[in-house]
């Protein structure tokens, strides 16, 4: 990762301001031109209205979060501090299971009552949802080295409640373990080992401000395939989402490894229950109570990251859809009973995120449709009536495209190249999941295929099928398992049509004869000039959506076509002979890349180099 001086963040903040006024003026004088055009031309041009809409909804996701980076002068840090001696508050860790693999279990509660603190002031409660009496024999056992180490399990509810129903059980057991009830509460994923001194480096955040309810560190996985095809970690999003909110005083629950004040929980009424991302939900909470919330970057947990697609998308699909159910129960934390003491910058840090989540569920899908559409009908991406219109056109798209990769290039002197400016790809090829479950958790009703929003363990979604080397299932097997049950079907017909189309196009251009129509004007004879502009209207308007879409769905394609190389607990995780606890090697705690990584990890820097060619063919038009 590369480090900046920290002088040159304002970088971020100039560039953020920059790219959406470039993008305002471009959008206008499209406007502009489909209204003079319909009113000279006499044209009702309903469809590029339609696919004027579609183009907005792609820009809306890349507009909020320039709203967010240009608010934050400073570049978000936290000073690293250590909690020393043995005088410290009394903690209870909460570790959540539900159907885990017990030796994952077990490895991460010996990782947690090996934590550097005090015995007599340290409890560490399994709260184990899957009602194992296996497991809870396990424990049982593991207390005769670790006597503070205690199991809790619950009746099934009367009404789901998942993990945030687990994690108040574990609340009100924990409660009991000590009189008065421990002050501070720390949670874990039932896969993430952490390392011993995590609870002294977020000690400090919380002792040194009365109104800090909670500190959260990153997230590492140890299990990540080399390359790694679908983009599994979360490094974009610590290193620039989770930073930005915390320069904004809106920092996130991620969900494992926090510590927290046990009255901050109360006076929200514990974990929010009313979102499958109780994470998130429990820091929008707290920060509505006037609370705050620190991340802290610094390394203190690993664990793993789902094994299988099917997994993958389980997992991303349920962080999407629970964002989205918090974002509509808070109103987007814009007003409301619920956030009364948020600031004007955290409201503007919750409306993104939710708004965010939303479109990439709704508006993000309908651009997907739409720009197919359009390749296939020959209908060009811009609509003009006279030439110098045309020109414009390109050269203030272009002036967006500039603007918009030098906000990307700015974040990359902090954050590094690939998470600056490789992570559109990785999240695109999900919206058709997104979409699909939105419709069907908030939308249809049950007799139609409608279902209830839900949380599913990612450490238990295990599979028959083996989808990574060297132990593969066989690739009938496979196929059945992914393109047909995960749909990675939809990816290649994305794929399938905007080749068809990019086929169309340039047989209208250059085969006249063959008398392919279009869905704009008559087809007439082109030549010369108005042939490269055809192609450039039809096929190559930049920031050419279309193409980023289609690397994308090649994603999945290419997991199944090459899948990756399985990293196993034997060859990531070494013995601590004197604790018993499996920690990951530190060649495992980022991700392996190749140096230069595949060409669709470039893709920002291809576009903008195209747009430099087209934004200098704007003055020979």
């Amino acid at each position: 990762m590369a480090i900046a001086p920290d002088a040159l963040w304002p970088l971020v903040c100039i560039t953020g301001f920059l790219a959406p006024i470039a993008l305002v003026l471009y959008f206008c004088l499209r406007v502009y031109c489909v209204v003079y055009t319909q009113l000279q031309g006499n044209q009702q041009l309903v469809l590029a209205w339609c696919f004027l809409v579609v183009e907005f909804f792609q820009y809306i996701p890349t507009i909020f979060l320039y709203f967010n980076r240009m608010l934050v002068p400073r570049r978000p840090s936290r000073p690293q501090l250590f909690l020393q001696g043995e005088d410290v508050p009394v903690i209870s860790v909460l570790i959540t299971a539900c159907g885990e693999d017990h030796d994952t279990i077990l490895n991460v509660v010996r990782s947690a009552c090996e934590t550097n603190w005090p015995a007599n002031r340290l409890s560490v409660v399994l709260c184990d949802d899957g009602r194992s009496k296996d497991l809870q024999d396990k424990i049982l056992h593991l207390q005769r080295k670790y006597p503070f180490a205690h199991y809790a399990s619950r009746p099934p509810p009367e009404i789901p409640d998942y993990k945030a129903g687990n994690l108040n059980n574990g609340l009100q057991y924990s409660a009991k373990l000590n009189d008065p009830p421990s002050p501070f509460v720390a949670g874990l994923d039932v896969d993430m080992i952490v390392q011993p001194n995590w609870l002294r480096q977020l000690m400090p955040h919380l002792l040194s401000d009365s109104k800090m309810a909670m500190a959260c560190p990153p997230q590492n996985f140890w299990n990540i395939p080399k390359n790694d095809h679908v983009r599994q970690d979360l490094d974009y999003f610590y290193a620039v989402t989770e930073t930005v909110h915390d320069g904004l005083g809106a920092a996130d629950c991620v969900g494992s490894g926090y510590l927290v004040r046990r009255d901050a929980l109360t006076d929200i009424g514990g974990f929010p229950a009313f979102s499958i991302s109780e994470d998130t939900a429990c820091s929008s909470l707290l920060l509505g109570k006037g609370w705050q919330v620190a991340y802290v970057d610094e390394y203190m947990q690993c664990g793993e990251m789902p094994e299988t697609l099917r997994g993958h998308i389980k997992q991303r699909t349920r962080w999407t859809i629970g964002n989205v159910q918090t974002a509509f129960k808070l109103n987007f934390r814009l007003w409301g009973p619920k956030i009364p003491f948020c600031t004007a910058r955290q409201r503007l840090a919750g409306f993104v995120f939710g708004a965010g989540s939303f479109a990439n569920c709704t508006l993000t899908w309908i651009g997907f449709v739409g720009n197919v559409l359009a390749l296939l009908a020959g209908y060009p991406f811009v609509v003009y009536h006279e030439r110098w219109q045309l020109v414009w056109l390109l050269r203030l798209v272009g002036l967006w495209v500039f603007s918009d990769t030098a906000h990307k290039a700015s974040l990359a002197l902090f954050v590094g190249y690939r998470d600056a400016m490789r992570w559109d790809q990785a999240d695109i090829w999900l919206v058709p999941y997104y979409a699909l479950s939105l419709v069907c958790g908030f939308i249809l009703p049950a007799k139609f295929g409608g279902t209830t929003p839900g949380f599913v363990p990612s450490g238990s979604l295990s599979a028959s099928i083996k989808e990574r080397r060297p132990n593969l299932s066989g690739f009938v097997g496979r196929f059945r398992a992914l393109f047909l049950q995960q749909m990675v079907w939809i990816h290649v017909c994305y794929i399938l049509a905007c080749l068809i189309g990019l086929s169309l196009n340039f047989v209208r251009c250059f085969d006249p004869a063959a008398q392919i129509g279009t869905a704009y004007l008559e087809q007439r004879a082109l030549l010369g000039r108005d042939r490269w502009i055809f192609l450039l209207t039809r096929i190559g308007w930049p920031p050419v959506w279309w193409l980023g879409q289609f690397i994308s769905c090649w994603i999945p394609v290419s997991y199944i076509l090459w899948p990756p190389v399985q990293v196993t607990a034997d060859e990531a995780l070494q013995m601590d002979e004197k604790t018993g606890v499996r920690y990951p090697k530190e060649e495992y705690l980022n991700p392996k890349r190749a140096r230069f990584g595949r060409p669709s990890d470039h893709m920002t820097l291809i576009i903008f180099l195209y747009t430099v060619v087209t934004f200098a063919a704007s003055f020979y038009i």
